[in-house]
């Protein structure tokens, strides 16, 4: 979804998770001719094509030579991807766009991050504020919360990260604390990797205009959201003790029939090339 026109086969299917892990999700039966159907409607390319006008369906009426010309031609870079941004938010109710009223919270771990002193506001999972650290003055930006990250929280993470990029800080520092994307029928039906998508690009747009973007991982991070928040950061440090996968323990041991009881450590991280720095803010005893 970071092409700006994508053409798919009439049997395509495409979602952020596979049939079974949303089966999974929804206590459901994968095999179930019903959920296959109810599963078919929301992810396939018939769904895709009708959610946005940017997908097309291949069929032997469709002239890949002209297709191809329009997509090559198509509007790229941060301007376009803003607007992309606008057109999501109409996917979504108003009343989902707006969220939850934000709160003033007070974070140990903010404390430890920001000893100069920080400000910071939380609504529904976003998290956003303002910081003094080693380097200086940094807005932030971040997701943070057990639940997995869907549509709404996706699109309200992208607005604040395009307010940044419409203002540019002098640094900006994005939080993550989320394990895993929502696997749920209703984000998929909007296509929840195009939103995933809009944070990533949100970013870029913000280190184009030379803004120093860095990730920070404070406790779990996994799959297409720490792709598209650790992608766009020039670094990624993770706290002490952080977890990063690629799917949540619980998938993992349903797939592999086996689970991770211990983080790997920072050496391992380094090596694996997902987060460049260990952060140890003391938190311990």
């Amino acid at each position: 979804h970071l092409a700006a026109r994508r053409l798919f086969g009439a049997q395509t299917q495409l979602a952020m998770s596979g049939p079974a892990i949303i089966a999974s999700a929804a206590g459901m039966d994968p095999l179930d001719e019903m959920f296959r159907a109810i599963a078919l409607a929301a992810i396939g390319a018939l769904s895709r094509a009708k959610a946005s006008g940017e997908n097309a369906i291949h069929d032997a009426t469709v002239d890949l030579g002209t297709w191809l010309a329009e997509a090559i031609a198509a509007p790229s870079g941060p301007r376009a991807m803003l607007e992309r941004h606008q057109r999501l938010g109409q996917r979504l109710l108003p009343a989902a766009r707006t969220g939850a009223l934000a709160e003033t919270v007070y974070r140990r771990d903010l404390e430890k991050i920001y000893p100069g002193g920080y400000e910071a506001r939380e609504a529904g999972g976003n998290l956003e504020g303002r910081g003094l650290g080693d380097a200086g003055e940094e807005r932030f930006i971040g997701i943070v919360g057990k639940t997995p990250l869907g549509v709404e929280r996706a699109w309200r993470f992208a607005r604040a990260a395009w307010a940044s990029a419409a203002d540019p800080p002098l640094r900006l520092r994005v939080f993550l604390d989320c394990a895993s994307h929502a696997a749920r029928l209703d984000d998929e039906k909007v296509i929840l990797s195009e939103f995933i998508v809009d944070m990533a690009m949100a970013l870029h747009a913000n280190a184009s205009r030379g803004v120093p973007v860095e990730t920070t991982i404070l406790g779990k991070a996994g799959g297409g959201v720490y792709v598209a928040l650790a992608a766009p950061a020039r670094l990624v440090s993770a706290v002490h003790g952080a977890q990063i996968q690629v799917l949540p323990g619980a998938a993992l041991a349903a797939i592999l029939g086996e689970s991770q009881d211990e983080s790997p450590a920072a050496e391992e991280y380094r090596a694996a090339g997902v987060a460049e720095n260990e952060l140890k803010l003391g938190l311990l005893p």
